[in-house]
Parts: structure tokens; C-alpha cells; sequence
């Protein structure tokens, strides 16, 4: 039986040919059964010996956001070598919002605040990452910034009486390219209370039992 040479391995003893060690790894002297991975890379626990070594997952590339006033969606691209146990960890740097964990390249994170700022730390991770943490070596990250729009303000309001029992209130409509946006809600109060409340997709609604005097 013939022993592998430096840098060749055979993951059985037998006559069977040696095979190169696998990228980023290496044998220092004759007759090795695998290859241990050079300094800085790792091979997944119970990995074949035939399976390359690998660095540390970078960070995330191309990151983008599309923010509204209390959500944001966040966007970017794989790091260079992503396979399919890549996780990306979300966590939003001094604020209380929960972090998220997800394996694709876009999240939607709510409970913001109209017009504020917020830093999020995007972590990646993937099968490697626990045997980096034992050497000590944290896994990568990215830091972005992101802005929540203001608050919209409703415009041209007008209310018009119909007859003595009713009105209609008009508005001018919001651009719904710049905000998220569901229905408008009208409330009419009374002595500081809530007397009606409707909503509509429409810039304008008709309450009726309203005695008033407008002017």
C-alpha cells in the first residue's frame, strides 16, 4: 500500500488512488487520512474530508431601503459565496424593536416612528459561523442608517353643509408614491369626544345627524 505524498490524502486505508487536498486546505507530511483546513477557514462538522475549506460569509453587498412613516423594507444582495444556510440576523441598534432572522435578502421591519432615524445591524451567518465563535472571531456584519418619512399633513380640508342635518367634508387627496397608505378616517367629535367615525379610500364624506351651524 502506497502512502499520499504531502499535500494528497486517501480517506481510507486500501490501494486506492490519493487524491489533491481540497481548496484551502492541506497536508504537511505523508500518509494523511484528510486534510486539515489552513488558518483562518473551516470545514462544516462531519463534512466529507473531500469538502473545500471556507473563510468566514462576509457581509452583505448592495444594501437599499425603501422607508414610509412607520415601516421600512430593507434590501441587499448575498455576500460573495452564499449557499443556502446563509441567515441574515436584523437587530436594530439602541431601540427596542425585536430582531428578526431571515434567510432571504429582504425584510419588512414595522413599528417605527414618522420622521425619525434608526441604525440596523445586519449579521451574517451560515454553518461555519459557530466554529468561528469558538476561536473567538465574530461573525460579519453591515451598519446602515434609515430615515422613516414625516408625517402626512392633510391639506384643503373644506366642510359644506348639505341641509341642517348634514355635511360633507372634503380634503385634498396625499401622494401615495411617498407614503403607505390605506384609507383616510374622519372623526367628528363632540365636547372632546368621538361622536361619528368613518373611513374611505375617497377625499370626501357625507355624516349625517350633524346639528351645526356653519358659516
Amino acid at each position: 500500500m502506497k502512502e499520499c505524498k504531502k499535500n494528497y490524502y486517501k480517506d481510507s486505508v486500501g490501494n486506492h488512488a490519493c487524491s489533491r487536498c481540497p481548496a484551502y486546505s492541506y497536508a504537511s507530511s505523508r500518509g494523511k487520512l484528510q486534510c486539515p483546513c489552513k488558518s483562518s477557514y473551516k470545514r462544516p462538522p462531519n463534512a466529507s474530508p473531500s469538502k473545500p475549506c471556507e473563510s468566514m460569509i462576509g457581509s452583505i453587498r448592495s444594501f437599499a431601503y425603501t422607508s414610509f412613516r412607520t415601516f421600512a423594507k430593507l434590501t441587499w444582495k448575498s455576500p460573495s459565496g452564499a449557499d443556502d444556510t446563509v441567515k441574515y440576523h436584523i437587530t436594530c441598534v439602541e431601540c427596542d424593536i425585536p430582531s428578526l432572522v431571515v434567510n432571504k435578502t429582504s425584510v419588512v421591519v414595522n413599528g417605527l416612528l414618522p420622521d425619525s432615524f434608526y441604525k440596523f445591524r445586519i449579521t451574517t451567518e451560515n454553518s461555519l459561523t459557530d466554529e468561528f465563535k469558538r476561536d473567538g472571531l465574530l461573525p460579519n456584519f453591515f451598519d446602515a442608517t434609515v430615515a422613516t418619512q414625516k408625517p402626512v399633513r392633510i391639506t384643503g380640508v373644506s366642510i359644506r353643509r348639505l341641509n341642517p342635518v348634514s355635511i360633507e367634508v372634503s380634503w385634498s387627496p396625499v401622494d401615495r408614491l411617498y407614503i403607505e397608505f390605506n384609507s383616510y378616517t374622519i372623526q367628528v367629535l363632540r365636547n372632546r369626544n368621538i361622536y361619528q367615525e368613518r373611513s374611505t379610500n375617497y377625499t370626501s364624506l357625507v355624516f349625517d345627524g350633524i346639528f351645526l351651524l356653519l358659516t
